[in-house]
């Protein structure tokens, strides 16, 4: 049975939630991508090379970085990631859109009782929710990994969180242990002179 990216969003929706979507929710579906003006940086499976020196699985911010070092140091590296590559103009900019760039895995069971293995959505979508057992994960797929849906930003952390039973007592019962961390990631925030060197 052929569904309209419509239909399918709205059945994803409904089996997720198991509420009822009003129609007008999905009628911003964008039109198919146009050529982009950027250069893609991926390549298609069939031009892999039968091997590689070093395989580095996911793009994000620590794949990124080993794959650099990697290959600066002469190695023949690939970057495997199960999601696409987006260029500015080619993300989700409406509800309907997003849905249908949405992706859910893992658990869906109660903490103890049966477990249901769960997947729906579009596998290689933008937005991946990991269901665990007392714990759920939302990451990015795509080519840069979470980074995708978090642009690198954090905030300091409320001193309240930290004294949480969660927090080893070295961090909970010494309101300033992380200030050093802290202190040092804020010298490492990029100033205008760094973001223009090549």
């Amino acid at each position: 049975m052929a569904h309209s990216p419509t239909s399918i969003g709205k059945e994803w929706t409904n089996k997720v939630s198991g509420l009822e979507v009003p129609a007008t929710a999905y009628s911003c579906l964008s039109n198919p991508p146009s050529p982009s003006r950027f250069p893609r940086l991926s390549r298609p499976v069939p031009t892999m090379r039968p091997e590689y020196d070093v395989v580095v699985v996911g793009s994000g911010y620590g794949a990124g970085v080993a794959a650099s070092r990697m290959a600066r140091a002469g190695k023949q590296v690939a970057v495997l990631e199960i999601g696409e590559e987006k260029w500015p103009g080619e993300y989700p900019n409406c509800l309907g859109d997003a849905a249908l760039e949405f992706h859910v895995s893992g658990n869906a069971g109660r903490d103890g009782g049966r477990l249901l293995d769960l997947e729906c959505g579009k596998r290689t979508g933008l937005y991946h929710l990991v269901l665990g057992e007392g714990q759920n994960v939302f990451v990015g797929n795509g080519l840069g990994g979470t980074s995708l849906l978090n642009a690198n930003v954090f905030l300091p952390v409320d001193e309240r969180t930290l004294q949480l039973s969660a927090w080893p007592p070295e961090i909970r019962e010494h309101p300033g242990a992380l200030d050093p961390c802290m202190d040092f990631l804020y010298r490492q925030e990029p100033t205008d002179a760094e973001l223009t060197r090549g």
